[in-house]
């Protein structure tokens, strides 16, 4: 656990304006699909921290020597997400149409 000693309320620069922020390194490679969905989650009031696990602790995310068996069970499952889940939003549904088309064999 840490403890903050010392705080300095005045920042040493600028904060990044709405119509800057797409240039700062946290942002960059975000795609259009990833930042609706994330609009989507902040309006149904997730926490930032289940945000990223719902988009980024997704079933594609493979190690290196993983099993074609592995790669044809995450694709079943995230089929079967599409297909079942009569509840999915847009953004949710071309997120993970994103993470099909990416999917490399």
């Amino acid at each position: 656990m840490s403890v903050v000693k010392h705080f300095v309320e005045k920042h040493n620069h600028p904060l990044a304006t709405p119509r800057k922020v797409h240039l700062l390194r946290s942002h960059r490679g975000v795609s259009a699909t990833k930042r609706a969905l994330v609009q989507e989650y902040t309006e149904a009031n997730i926490p930032t921290c289940k945000q990223c696990d719902l988009i980024y602790d997704t079933p594609f995310d493979f190690e290196v020597g993983e099993s074609l068996q592995g790669r044809r069970g995450a694709l079943m499952k995230i089929t079967r997400e599409l297909i079942d889940d009569a509840s999915l939003t847009e953004a949710r549904s071309k997120f993970l149409m994103e993470k099909l088309k990416g999917l490399k064999w």
